[in-house]
């Protein structure tokens, strides 16, 4: 089997640690102005950080989205992707 070239060691990897390590004042600064402070059951810093990294990095032009608890997934989307997002919840 071939090895992955994203191992650790290797410069896509590292390059990708990177930038995911950069990203976290953005995604700091989002999840503090988040509307719901406590949201249990639903979607932590985790999770928000992989949504929001996900949709800031392809940019779709359109989110389909289910298994909505309380909007937050929602909101994190129409705040990464802006105002014109077409976002189907």
């Amino acid at each position: 089997m071939a090895s992955s070239t994203f191992s650790p060691g290797t410069s896509r990897f590292c390059c990708a640690v990177e930038i995911l390590r950069s990203s976290r004042p953005h995604i700091a600064a989002v999840f503090a102005r988040r509307p719901l402070k406590r949201n249990p059951g639903g979607m932590s810093i985790n999770h928000a950080f992989a949504l929001w990294f996900t949709l800031a990095t392809l940019r779709p032009p359109v989110v389909i989205e289910s298994g909505v608890h309380r909007g937050f997934s929602t909101w994190l989307a129409r705040e990464t992707l802006g105002p014109g997002a077409r976002i189907f919840s």
